[in-house]
């Protein structure tokens, strides 16, 4: 028997889809009315509203016949119900359950809608994208008298192949769910298969991350089940038709010249011609003197994404690139520490083949000349001159910390009051203890100048 409890019940309208959302009126009702039939696709959210349903989604049950619904929302006076994908029959009942009590109305299920099927021709393999509404898991897809599995299916898309050995002709393609059937307007046309040729691609050199298109015949004009590759190295392709495939030049290509291959295995066509990789470009670099540490920007074209450990050379040493900023025409990188003063080629290499920035970084380092006094107390103000005691690129100005003389052991850092490139007045740190001597050092940003003389605590 149903109970009928202290809450009153009224279902209305929300129908949710992808990128758009419709309205279907219902009239307002109560358990005492006759109900109304709400109608919706499956995935579709629709709204029920009332009284008392409460504020935990823990305390509702909603089932469309025998299958249970999933609850997205809810508050006192409504409920926020996905259509089931699997609902076995068209007409229903909804049944809402809370705490003791039990309400039911009429729900009928819209049949889905079959609005475009892309492409309308092809040969066997040839992968469909079938676009409309009320799709769902219970479906069943016909492509003529075969049934069919869907790679991809959503309650809006289902991408289904052409099934093989199916004679050339045309066939209607049709889904049901529960028992509802919609037809696409138009019929498939199964083409006899022709083999691609790929006839060349242009430009015939180009940079790493540049688009070349291939040319051909029967390409075909589904860019994900297409593979393309240069040397070994597969690229993105990024469209396709059946005369022209756009593919981007792939960021791990190996050599300086390798044959583009399309397809794959027996199928597999191999360009005539070799494609031959444009060697990287530095345009320039955004710093062109600072300290060891120092951050810098290389601008050009034909850089890696991947940023491999032996792309860049500064001097003579291998960088590795700051992968938080990939780009094929910048790279961002970290100036190797403890350099000595001097001027420093930068250069990229791709494929064997180099760039060299237009400009040489001078790294400079700090040094002190003198500092005064040499010995006091806690909080003495003391005064460091030298040179580069500043960061001329901004950012992080100079630190100065106290270290034990003889062992370099424990560290305080002292409270700078003022600095420039030659000055440098700080307070000296608490905690130094009375007697003991200690070295000065100055870092500016990895750089660093130390005395050679001691100061001591009074």
């Amino acid at each position: 028997m149903k109970k009928r409890g202290s809450f009153v019940l009224v279902l209305i309208y929300t129908l949710t889809f992808i990128g758009c959302s419709k309205k279907d009126n219902v009239n307002p009702q109560t358990p005492d009315n006759d109900p109304s039939t709400l109608t919706a696709f499956t995935g579709d959210t629709i709204t029920i509203a009332g009284k008392n349903l409460g504020t935990d989604i823990r305390t509702l049950m909603v089932k469309f016949g025998a299958v249970q619904a999933n609850i997205i929302g809810i508050s006192d006076t409504s409920a926020r119900i996905v259509v089931p994908d699997d609902i076995a029959e068209a007409a229903v009942k909804i049944h809402l359950f809370s705490a003791n009590n039990e309400f039911v109305s009429n729900f009928k299920l819209k049949a889905p809608v079959i609005r475009s099927v892309s492409p309308n021709a092809g040969s066997i393999g040839q992968q469909i994208t079938i676009t409309g509404n009320g799709f769902s898991k219970s479906k069943q897809i016909s492509f003529g008298d075969k049934l069919v599995n869907a790679i991809y299916q959503s309650n809006s898309s289902l991408t289904i192949k052409v099934p093989d050995s199916i004679p050339t002709g045309k066939y209607a393609i049709s889904v049901t769910v529960a028992g509802l059937k919609a037809s696409a307007a138009e019929l498939f046309n199964v083409i006899p298969f022709t083999p691609p040729t790929f006839t060349g691609f242009s430009p015939q050199t180009a940079f790493i991350g540049d688009t070349i298109t291939l040319q051909g015949e029967h390409l075909g004009n589904n860019a994900e089940a297409l593979r393309v590759l240069f040397g070994s190295i597969d690229a993105t392709v990024v469209s396709a038709s059946e005369t022209a495939v756009r593919v981007v030049v792939p960021d791990e290509i190996e050599a300086a010249s390798v044959k583009i291959k399309f397809g794959s295995g027996d199928a597999q066509i191999i360009s005539a011609n070799d494609f031959q990789l444009k060697a990287p470009v530095i345009d320039s670099i955004d710093v062109t003197s600072g300290f060891s540490g120092q951050f810098l920007n290389i601008y050009g074209k034909g850089f890696r994404k991947s940023y491999k450990t032996d792309q860049i050379v500064f001097g003579d040493k291998s960088v590795t690139a700051n992968t938080t900023q990939p780009g094929n025409s910048e790279i961002f990188m970290t100036v190797p520490g403890n350099l000595v003063a001097g001027k420093y080629p930068v250069k990229v290499t791709v494929a064997g083949m180099t760039a060299t920035a237009p400009d040489l970084f001078e790294v400079i380092v700090p040094t002190i000349t003198s500092f005064t006094p040499h010995s006091g107390s806690w909080n003495t103000e003391m005064i460091i001159t030298g040179t580069n005691l500043k960061n001329i690129n901004g950012g992080v100005s100079a630190s100065v910390s106290f270290v034990d003389f003889a062992t370099g052991a424990g560290t305080y850092v002292a409270y700078i009051k003022s600095a420039n490139a030659n000055e440098i007045k700080l307070s000296i740190p608490n905690g130094l203890m009375e007697g003991r001597t200690y070295r000065v050092i100055v870092t500016v940003v990895s750089g660093q100048a130390q005395t050679t003389e001691p100061f001591t605590v009074e």
